[in-house]
């Protein structure tokens, strides 16, 4: 997916400045791609890397910190998606559910909103399997914040979920392609670190949805508001969002991007 310019007079006053940024994205998650890696761990540093730029181009008030606004999941009021999913005999394929499993909560890869609840989740799983590497000790991290009542998240327009396909009672377990068993307390942790000979998509976007942002980011009285300078974000609006999605081989030891259309800024 690419977001191509126009010669609209819109796009070289405004749109270049956020493609950068959502290419910086792209580029330095793509970069960390390799065997090990938790998929969250992406997710959080394409949130942090955008919370910069935006906080660089003054949509965020300077008198606040890029760690403040991400720690509080305000990032999440321009990247409302997950990061990316599995590719293999569907487009989203088996398992893109569990690339961003926050607190035990499901995903369907980008397919999900990505709410500032579910980035706080993702920090203190984080942060949790940071600390039992430190220890040596082996926590189900995708299951931290389990059983902590869920705040409420925006809503954004959903999409239809898949359809499912039609049962057969010839259909077994051992007939079916294989695949790893369903995610258990003892094993989903596993599900979201990437292994050798995956393929994702690593598309990160950011997007101007006003009627997102100001229904619940831009409430009054709400946690969020404090961070916005909306006289800058009110010149944004009209870029309405930019996206930029290539998909990547894991490899042995680090990543091949199997997708070759050029990019804006990069192959022009």
């Amino acid at each position: 997916m690419r977001r191509w310019r126009g010669g609209s007079s819109w796009w070289w006053t405004r749109a270049p400045t956020i493609y950068d940024v959502v290419l910086r994205m792209q580029t330095e998650c793509v970069a960390r791609v390799r065997p090990g890696v938790a998929f969250r761990d992406l997710q959080l540093h394409a949130t942090m890397v955008a919370v910069e730029g935006l906080l660089a181009l003054g949509i965020f008030r300077r008198q606040f910190s890029a760690d403040e606004i991400f720690r509080a999941g305000t990032g999440a009021a321009f990247f409302p998606h997950g990061l990316g999913h599995h590719v293999g005999l569907d487009v989203h394929d088996v398992l893109s559910r569990e690339l961003l499993r926050p607190a035990s909560e499901g995903m369907w890869g980008k397919r999900r909103p990505v709410g500032p609840q579910t980035v706080r989740a993702m920090i203190r799983q984080q942060q949790t399997a940071a600390a039992a590497a430190s220890t040596g000790t082996d926590n189900n991290n995708n299951n931290s914040g389990e059983g902590k009542q869920p705040q409420p998240e925006p809503q954004t327009p959903s999409s239809p979920p898949p359809k499912k396909r039609p049962s057969s009672s010839s259909t077994t377990t051992s007939s079916r392609p294989h695949s790893p068993s369903s995610p258990s307390s003892s094993s989903s942790s596993k599900y979201g670190v990437l292994q050798p000979n995956m393929v994702v998509t690593i598309e990160p976007g950011i997007y101007f949805c006003r009627s997102y942002i100001e229904s619940y980011f831009l409430k009054e009285g709400g946690e969020h508001r404090r961070f916005f300078d909306l006289d800058a974000l009110d010149r944004y609006w009209a870029v309405g969002g930019v996206r930029i999605e290539d998909c990547v081989l894991v490899t042995p030891d680090g990543c091949e991007n199997l997708t070759s259309a050029p990019k804006v800024g990069v192959d022009e």
